[in-house]
């Protein structure tokens, strides 16, 4: 007897066979309003941008304060180009590093067409057209100059070159910059609109273009690498298409292999027809896609974007697999019925009625779990991570509302119209060997297996070894869960963006710069106020790994020798508030003119003597920083410092801080849908079974899933957390769950019985390995893939639906046989 809210689900089987038509227009009527939303408000929104971060994330006040004070409009665009000088040779070289400068000075007024409108880069880089202008203005005069790193000198001015020369020799006598193997060279815009965006992209890959023709050139004494954000999008493009034959293929061969079981399914219970295997096939491409459109629709419809998720997650596998296992299940166990309906002269009524009776608890479980765990993480976590999970989480429910209302109705349609009673076929097909193979297995395997397993022996080493793979491999590997972000996960392996992600590697080790806007700079004139922008300056310079003090820059470091005869550093500077009556000298004289795009003004007094500075910038050097977790470690030091000295009203702004404050969110928002897919299998568990100690059971068993697949994955591989490989893990999860949570549904319906165990090892035994086979059919091709992502996601779904297995015919059966009848009893029952 079947008990909890699976014992109704019969019921409506009675329904859907008594009205097939009214049900299949009710999941067509249901669907209609998603199309209204996919064909009129799809967006598709391909940036790393705010949809991933929380609306309180410090990045968001960062980058605003950023556009305010440069009055920027739109989205940032960054490109660098590094000249590496061939052969040993020295980018300090005047004629060689010429070359580079008439590289620069060329790609920076060629005209370009976009559209049919002529521009230029200069017109597109305002206000921030002068990054490179300290390099050029001192090797313009390199006569005159003496140049060190990271501050040279000309004619008495600092100059700071820190971000341009790498793989440097420095003499250790003077101190003197003698040699450098590398220069780097930068590019800065914003993308305000579409033209601007299209001009940028037109303008990089002109920018490309020529230093390809100069790398070809055998005469020329530089190499150039150019990485940009179009280049390297061009890169990953390429990548995909890659990829797409990996995934093409393993759809191809899980479509194949599922066919192949449908019919040795079909033939074993003597029910195959060629109908039965149309539906089958047609469902499958037709329905599932459909499923996704929906999904899709009424995410849009909820105001909704697109983004890079539903591009890079694995989506279209998941339900590929998921319709699988769902379409074998309801047919097997279809089939297996019909002997009895033939001989008790059931009408299409009573043949639903009773399918749905017996399939109720898995596929109540199955279908309902991951529904409720995406929809309702979906209200605590950032709108891009929402917009996924609520896609994936409407388009499983409609996955699960087409096969009950349409595929199972249509399912009856292919039985013959009498209802005769059933009569063995004369002769056998000459593939009777084969189509025994199941039975076979489960004879051979699943039940010695199963009775193993009850055994007093057979559970006492069952505990052990469950509690030797969670105390080793899995312990190990959780201990490695980490997040970070690198963007040659989604790159070729022989890709030539690694080349340029490399070299900014070495510049961020050697030397980054955070900015720090201060938005209410104090009275400099001011002791108490001079105080305390000195000790802001000391907290950062207190941070590890910070340069030498001369590496930093602001207008008041360079006001102190050029009107105070002093350096700001000097113990003379730290006695008295500097005399502020020379700063308008200051700041319109040559060098230090440059200063007024970093410090807004104003003057008290007609003399202008009295300068009031309303915002100002400090940029202040750091070195061995790895990689972005690098930055998110130096940012989260900076942004310390910004809090221990609220009287400045500054923010730590990098170019990256929206990527430090998506890595940073993306652990909180794994937990927060792993808490949901827990709370999600107890809760539904327990309503569909109204048994507490069945719902801590397949509580149980999705721990264990999500515990040892990412465990075993982190152990054996460098996985680690972004945004992309975390929505990759929860797809994976959602079906590497309702592989688990097959036995309780089973196990439910057989729970009076003395060796229920094997009963339902017996019963959802095939189910699971027909699962795993197709998942490794499917992902398995992704293992030899060029491109890391992809690779992660087949061993994160290989691991995952491997611990989906071993919770259905290993853990939950071990902990299911100690449970004594009276508490998965009807007694117990609410």
């Amino acid at each position: 007897m079947v008990i909890g809210l699976s014992g109704h689900y019969g019921k409506l089987g009675v329904h859907v066979g008594a009205r097939p038509y009214f049900f299949i227009s009710i999941a067509v009527l249901l669907s209609c309003p998603a199309f209204f939303g996919l064909y009129y408000f799809p967006y598709l929104d391909q940036r790393l941008s705010e949809q991933f971060i929380e609306p309180y994330a410090q990045s968001l006040e960062e980058v605003k304060a950023q556009k305010t004070f440069f009055n920027l409009h739109g989205e940032p665009w960054y490109m660098a180009v590094f000249a590496i000088a061939k052969d040993g040779k020295n980018m300090l070289d005047l004629n060689i590093y010429g070359e580079a400068a008439k590289f620069y000075e060329s790609t920076l007024s060629m005209n370009l067409t976009s559209e049919g409108e002529r521009f230029n880069f200069s017109q597109l880089c305002k206000p921030l057209c002068g990054i490179n202008d300290q390099l050029t203005k001192l090797m313009d005069y390199a006569f005159f100059a003496t140049i060190r790193w990271p501050v040279s000198q000309i004619m008495g001015y600092n100059v700071n070159i820190g971000k341009h020369f790498f793989n440097r020799t420095v003499n250790p006598t003077t101190g003197e910059l003698e040699k450098a193997d590398i220069l780097a060279l930068y590019y800065t815009a914003m993308q305000s609109d579409h033209q601007s965006t299209e001009k940028l992209r037109v303008f990089e890959r002109e920018v490309a273009r020529l230093a390809e023709i100069i790398n070809n050139n055998n005469g020329s004494s530089i190499t150039l690498v150019v990485h940009g954000t179009n280049t390297v999008g061009e890169q990953i493009k390429t990548g995909f298409e890659h990829t797409a034959f990996f995934i093409g293929l393993g759809v191809l061969m899980s479509t194949l292999a599922y066919l192949i079981l449908f019919f040795v399914s079909a033939k074993r219970r003597e029910c195959f027809s060629l109908a039965r295997l149309g539906l089958a096939l047609v469902s499958t491409s037709i329905l599932s896609f459909l499923a996704i459109a929906t999904g899709v629709g009424y995410t849009s419809l909820c105001g909704y974007s697109l983004n890079l998720l539903f591009i890079i997650s694995p989506i279209v596998p998941l339900f590929f697999l998921n319709h699988f296992r769902s379409i074998l299940y309801i047919f097997s166990t279809f089939d297996d019925q019909q002997p009895n309906a033939k001989r008790s002269q059931w009408n299409r009524v009573e043949t639903l009625g009773a399918l749905f009776e017996r399939i109720g608890p898995v596929h109540l479980l199955t279908s309902l779990v991951p529904v409720l765990a995406l929809l309702s993480s979906s209200f605590f976590v950032s709108p891009g991570y929402a917009s996924l999970l609520i896609t994936v989480g409407t388009a499983l429910f409609f996955q699960w509302i087409y096969q009950i209302f349409i595929v199972c109705p249509l399912l009856t349609f292919t039985l013959p119209k009498s209802n005769k009673q059933y009569q063995s076929p004369e002769k056998k097909i000459s593939t009777a060997s084969f189509v025994k193979a199941e039975s076979a297995c489960n004879r051979s395997c699943i039940q010695p297996y199963s009775v193993v397993l009850s055994s007093g022996l057979g559970k006492v080493t069952g505990f052990l070894l469950l509690g030797l793979l969670l105390g080793t491999p899995v312990r190990m590997g959780l201990e490695n869960l980490r997040s970070d972000m690198n963007f040659r996960s989604i790159l070729k392996d022989d890709a030539p963006a690694f080349k340029g992600f490399e070299l900014v590697d070495k510049m961020w080790n050697d030397f980054h710069q955070i900015i720090f806007f201060i938005r209410s700079p104090p009275d400099f004139s001011n002791e108490q106020g001079y105080t305390l922008f000195r000790k802001f300056i000391d907290d950062a310079e207190d941070i590890p790994n910070s340069h030498h003090p001369s590496a930093h820059q602001s207008w008041i470091f360079d006001y102190f020798p050029t009107e105070l005869a002093m350096d700001y550093n000097s113990e003379n500077a730290t006695l008295f508030a500097p005399d502020m009556k020379r700063f308008d000298h200051f700041i319109n004289g040559f060098p230090y003119d440059a200063w007024k795009d970093g410090v807004k003004y104003r003057f008290a007094d007609e003399n202008k003597t009295k300068p009031i500075i309303d915002r100002m910038v400090v940029m202040m050097a750091y070195d061995k920083v790895k990689g972005l977790d690098g930055k998110r470690q130096l940012l989260k030091q900076c942004r310390r410092v910004v809090t221990q000295n609220p009287q400045l009203n500054a923010v730590a702004f990098d170019t990256d801080s929206i990527n430090v404050d998506i890595i940073e969110n993306v652990l909180p928002t794994f937990y927060v849908v792993l808490i949901a897919f827990i709370i999600s299998t107890f809760t539904i568990s327990f309503f569909v079974l109204f048994n507490f100690v069945m719902s801590v059971l397949a509580t149980l068993g999705t721990i264990f899933v999500i515990a040892t697949s990412l465990g075993i994955t982190l152990l054996v591989s460098n996985f680690y957390f972004d945004l992309m490989t975390l929505s990759s893990y929860i797809l994976i999860t959602v079906f590497s769950i309702q592989v688990s949570l097959t036995f309780v549904g089973d196990f439910l319906t057989v729970w009076a019985h003395e060796n229920r165990v094997q009963r339902a090892l017996a019963s959802c035994g095939s189910n699971v390995f027909k699962a795993l086979f197709l998942t490794v059919l499917l992902f398995g091709p992704l293992t030899v893939c060029h491109v890391q992502l992809f690779r992660w996601q087949a061993f994160l779904a290989l691991f995952g639906t491997l611990s989906g297995v071993l919770s259905a015919i290993f853990v939950q059966p071990l902990i299911g046989g100690v449970i004594p009848t009276k508490l998965i009893s009807q007694e117990c029952c609410i």
